[in-house]
């Protein structure tokens, strides 16, 4: 109980649901409501109304960005902080930021998600030198965006791979 107190927004809720409750008990349904307090509760819950419709656009908004930081390159994976677009055993792709644009570099797989939210990434590669494109990633790391989605082009180019005896 606390627990859900201590969030401002759970008490204001609460508080909210609370100044009906007090008018319903101070005020019999036969007695006339004063205008002013009438007016203080509907002042009231408009701005409610208007500050939750402006928490719920800003929180899409923040959910929107798949912002992925990248910790290191080692061992052939990819170590980088995950979040909500990232699962286990899910497909990413890894783009080179190059001026305005983005470079498509290769695909990996997330391997594992450890207690610290630490994703390990498998990177693949698209053609035979897997090598190079690992020391392409590495070197230049400051600008390579990770993307938790894959393109219908990388899927037809992952599902050859796999049909000439390839594997993820």
């Amino acid at each position: 109980m606390k627990k859900f107190f201590s969030e401002t927004s759970n008490l204001l809720s609460f508080l909210l649901g609370l100044i009906p409750g007090i008018m319903f008990y101070i005020y019999p349904p036969n007695k006339a409501v004063p205008f002013l307090l009438f007016a203080i509760t509907l002042l009231i819950a408009i701005i409610s109304i208007w500050l939750n419709i402006k928490q719920s656009l800003e929180s899409n908004e923040s959910t929107r960005v798949a912002h992925i930081t990248v910790l290191e390159f080692t061992k052939g994976r990819c170590l980088c902080k995950a979040n909500n677009f990232i699962t286990h055993d899910s497909l990413i792709c890894f783009y080179k930021r190059t001026g305005g644009l983005q470079e498509f570099v290769t695909y990996g797989v997330v391997e594992s998600i450890n207690n610290h939210n630490v994703a390990q990434i498998v990177i693949k590669s698209l053609d035979a030198d897997a090598r190079d494109t690992f020391t392409f990633l590495s070197e230049h790391k400051d600008n390579i965006i990770i993307i938790p989605t894959i393109t219908r082009n990388l899927s037809v180019q992952i599902a050859e791979i796999i049909n000439s005896g390839g594997s993820l």
